[in-house]
Order: structure tokens, then C-alpha cells, then sequence
């Protein structure tokens, strides 16, 4: 019964998103987990240029409680639309051809996922629905179809733009903190990016955080926590000369040779000596930071090296994939609860077993399925409170819920 309502819904709203496809969306109301809800076309749209050579959003219109819009890059595109209306949620993802490649819509009483053609599953919600202790229910869990192999299937097609939508919307002004809507589309994005091992082109993701970066430092949104700067470049010190014997001037008096400069004291006071290099700064002291989860180092040395990662927390909280943060989740590189709590959870696929074979965990598509759904939630849940601030409240509403499996301790419990 549960594969054939979603098989509806697959069918209704491919042929809505293929009707909407070139056109701007208008989606200010309707119930979100039907895919009529898409709303009607509006014609003589303009595309919305996002500022990286190749890309546009030929439609995109964002209401408080919605977002819909179609992403072109090259020959390629990808249609999204994510709702939260009335204690229920949608966010689905098509390809140009109006068929729905992703979606996950939770209702009261649970969320069901499609993953192409092959992949539904539902988890009945077991919990008080908008509480700390809401979880989805294994002992409901139905599926139908490989998860591994609908997921593989996802890497052949329009979802690889995942990342750069999400950059995209960033760029335009839909980050987190400045359009809540859209933290379930980005959150999916850098879900499915380490899940499926997509990639952003790094100077894509150095342009978007540098735009959206001189966004926040001028007021438009929260902003970054200053670095100490390093000496002066050329900086020229005149003390602490070797003594010589005889003490005379080894490289003669003024005027001086080039790259040499007079010594106005020590020794050699008076003669042409090359500049000792300055002396390195001092390390910089970020243990205030961990402990706010604030101002880390500046996130291109956060390259996965324990030694450039201050906090020895292996990167996480940086809302982003490992240590590459994007600051389209947030609007900042700052660690934020909600990005801790996700990124600590985890579904191992394979066990190591004697001497090393992987052994496959039978609870992986529970789990992964579970994983893929909390993702999109926690980005929903910004309606009952900003998920991108460090308190106890988005510390409940993201805490990872029963059933899946987590790596270190809580937020509070490590920065404390």
C-alpha cells in the first residue's frame, strides 16, 4: 500500500515538475507532501544569475515556508522544491525530464523516501512529533528495493549538481541563516555529497564562501571572528647580529649593495648587513574558541591534519563535508550545534571481521534510510527555532534520533 501511494506521488508530481520545468514557480501555499503543491506556472520568468560563469536558476521563488526553482549548469539541470506547511514537509529533487529522482515527505505519522524508480521506504514516527525525544521506529520500518544500488544509480544522474545548487542559492542570498527554507535542501546536499562522493570544483567553493563571507562581515548576516594576522611582510630588524673577527664590515659600509641595509646598532652598527628574517608569530591560542565553538582557524588550513585542526574534533560542526565548511548552511565558518549533532551520526555499511574482511551490517539500509531522513528534518525543524544557533534548543531539535548510530559526545558535552 505504501509503495503504491508513493508510486502516485512519483507519477503526479513528475508531471508537475515537467510542466514547471523553464518557467518561475509559484508555491506560497498548498500541503506540502502532495506534489501538486508545487503551485502554478508564472509566465515571462527571468533567468537569476549566480555569479560563477554557466550557471543560473531559470526559475526560483522562495517563500518563508517554501522553495522551488530549477538549476541549469551546462546541459544539465536539476528542479527542487521543499515545503513545510502545517506540521508536514516535502523536499524533492527532479531531473529535466520531470522525473523524481529524490524525495522524502513526512506526514504525522511518518516519512516516506523515494530514491528513483527502484527505493521506497517508510518510517512511522514513534515519537511526540516535534519534541527532544521523537524517533523513527525500526520495528515500522518497510521497504521495497536495494538501497545501495538506488543510491549508485543517483551518481549517473542530475543529483551530481546537488553541490552546486546549494552553493548557488548561497550565493544569491538563500543561505541558512538568511532563508531557514533552505537548510533542508543544503544539509541534503552535503549529505548526499559524502554519501555519494560528489565533489564541488574548489574554486566554486572558494568564490562562494568569499561571497557569501563579504556578505556576513558587512552586517547582512552574522559575521566572522578576526584571525591574528602574521608579521609584516618585509618587515626589517636591525638587532641581534652574529658578532665577526675581526669585528669589521664584512660586506663593506653605505651605500649598500641591494638586499643589504645599514645596521643602525649592535656590532656591527654602521655596516651593510642582510636583514635577519622576522621572527615567526606567535601560535595562535584558540582554546577560548573550541571552548565557544567560535572562530576556528581559518577554514583553508583545516585540511583533515590533527595538526591543523585546533580543536582536535577531526573537523566536525564546520557544516560541511569533513573540513571544507560551507558557509552557505550557516552563513559563517563557525561550528554550529546542529552541524555537530549530524555529522556525528554515522551508519557503518560493512564490519571488519577476521583478518579484516568486511562483513556487511544487516542494519544498514535502516539505518541509512533513517540518516537520510532525520538530514532533511532537522533543516525543517528552523520553523520551531534557528537551527544555525548554538543553544539548547537546536540541541534538541537535531539531536540524532534513536536508532542511529554516533561517533563522539554531544555539542554541550565537548564544549563545555
Amino acid at each position: 500500500m505504501i509503495e503504491q501511494r508513493t508510486a502516485s506521488r512519483v507519477k503526479h508530481w513528475a508531471q508537475a515538475v515537467s510542466a514547471l520545468a523553464l518557467v518561475l514557480v509559484g508555491c506560497g501555499g498548498g500541503d506540502p507532501t502532495s506534489p501538486s503543491s508545487a503551485g502554478s506556472a508564472s509566465s515571462g520568468s527571468t533567468a537569476i544569475e549566480t555569479q560563477i560563469p554557466g550557471e543560473q536558476f531559470t526559475s526560483l521563488d522562495v517563500t518563508a515556508d517554501s522553495l522551488s526553482g530549477v538549476f541549469v549548469k551546462g546541459d544539465q539541470s536539476l528542479t527542487f522544491h521543499a515545503q513545510q506547511q502545517n506540521g508536514a514537509s516535502a523536499l524533492r529533487l527532479s531531473n529535466a525530464a520531470g522525473e523524481e529522482l529524490y524525495s522524502i515527505v513526512q506526514t504525522a505519522t511518518g516519512v516516506e523516501i523515494s530514491i528513483g524508480a527502484t527505493y521506497h521506504a517508510f518510517l512511522p514516527l514513534s515519537g511526540a512529533q516535534g519534541t527532544a525525544q521523537r524517533a523513527y521506529s525500526p520495528a515500522g520500518f518497510s521497504a521495497q528495493g536495494d538501497l545501495r544500488a538506488a543510491l549508485d544509480t543517483l551518481k549517473s544522474s542530475s543529483i551530481t549538481l546537488l553541490p552546486s545548487v546549494a552553493a548557488a542559492l548561497g550565493r544569491v542570498g538563500l543561505d541558512g541563516a538568511s532563508a531557514p527554507i533552505a537548510l533542508s535542501l543544503h544539509l541534503t546536499a552535503e549529505h548526499l555529497s559524502r554519501e555519494l562522493g560528489l565533489t564541488l570544483d574548489p574554486a566554486v567553493l572558494a568564490a562562494s564562501n568569499q561571497i557569501i563571507g563579504a556578505r556576513s562581515q558587512s552586517g547582512q548576516t552574522g559575521g566572522s571572528v578576526a584571525h591574528p594576522n602574521p608579521s609584516t611582510p618585509g618587515e626589517l630588524h636591525t638587532e641581534g647580529f652574529a658578532p665577526g673577527t675581526p669585528i669589521t664590515c664584512p660586506r663593506g659600509r653605505p651605500p649598500c649593495a641591494a638586499g643589504l641595509t645599514p645596521a643602525t646598532s649592535g656590532l656591527f652598527a654602521g655596516c651593510c648587513m642582510p636583514p635577519p628574517p622576522p621572527p615567526p608569530p606567535p601560535p595562535p591560542d584558540y582554546s577560548a574558541s573550541c571552548v565557544s565553538g567560535q572562530a576556528r582557524e581559518a577554514f583553508p588550513a583545516l585540511d583533515g591534519n590533527p595538526v591543523n585542526d585546533p580543536c582536535h574534533d577531526d573537523c566536525l560542526g564546520m557544516c560541511g563535508p569533513g573540513c571544507s565548511p560551507w558557509l552557505w548552511v550557516c552563513g559563517d565558518e563557525r561550528i554550529h550545534v546542529a552541524c555537530w549533532n549530524h555529522d556525528r551520526a554515522y551508519c557503518p555499511e560493512t564490519f571488519s571481521g577476521p583478518w579484516g574482511i568486511p562483513i556487511p551490517n544487516p542494519d544498514w539500509p535502516v539505518c541509512e534510510t533513517e540518516y537520510l531522513a532525520y538530514t532533511a528534518e532537522i533543516g525543517f525543524d528552523t520553523v520551531l527555532g534557528p537551527l544555525c544557533s548554538n543553544d539548547t534548543i537546536s540541541d534538541a531539535l537535531t539531536s540524532p534520533p534513536f536508532g542511529l548510530w554516533t561517533l563522539v559526545p554531544d555539542y554541550f558535552e565537548t564544549y563545555r
